[in-house]
């Protein structure tokens, strides 16, 4: 028989059993063996879930500049991806230029608005996309909107060819036909 702080019993060990305790006295737990490192702990796997459940979802919190009902549009039936070419807003190509080929490229939707406006993002690169992400959510109405404040964006100053400036063009003696012309956008 073992006695420890006037509690009695029989048994092997010198320690007092865990459920039973003097009255006034403290309980003291004993800490929880070591986690076994294939182990996770219900604590561990409640607040891996608290973080994911709470970290955003790119999709919800970007949500572009076009209004709810451009943004949940249906694409047409038949609606096959276009592979448009890109604007970057860094390179020699004009913002009106890009409008035209962007309009050639979508083809039999050229007419549909709403599928342009879904589609536009994905043919600007570089500095031209990096605009169009910080337009304001909402901020762009429709098409022409969008069209427009690109134009104005991204234009160029494209010098007045008058006749006084025609005559005082020289080609160079090393520049080719091909590259004079191209120079002067004629």
């Amino acid at each position: 028989m073992t006695r420890v702080g006037g509690i009695s019993w029989t048994g092997q060990t010198s320690q007092a059993p865990p459920l039973i305790r003097p009255v006034g006295e403290t309980i003291f737990h004993t800490p929880p063996p070591p986690p076994d490192p294939g182990y996770i702990r219900r604590e561990e796997v409640e607040e891996m879930i608290r973080a994911v459940n709470q970290r955003p979802n790119l999709e919800e919190t970007y949500q572009g500049p076009f209004p709810q009902h451009i943004l949940q549009a249906h694409y047409p039936r038949g609606y096959k991806t276009i592979t448009l070419s890109t604007f970057s807003g860094e390179d020699v190509e004009s913002a009106m230029a890009h409008l035209i080929k962007f309009r050639v490229q979508c083809g039999q939707h050229q007419n549909d608005d709403i599928l342009k406006c879904k589609i536009f993002a994905t043919s600007l690169s570089g500095t031209a996309f990096t605009w169009y992400t910080r337009l304001q959510p909402g901020s762009i109405t429709d098409w022409p909107v969008m069209e427009k404040l690109f134009r104005e964006t991204f234009r160029t100053i494209e010098p007045e060819v008058d006749l006084a400036s025609l005559t005082q063009m020289a080609q160079q003696p090393t520049e080719s036909a091909v590259a004079y012309l191209q120079r002067f956008q004629i």
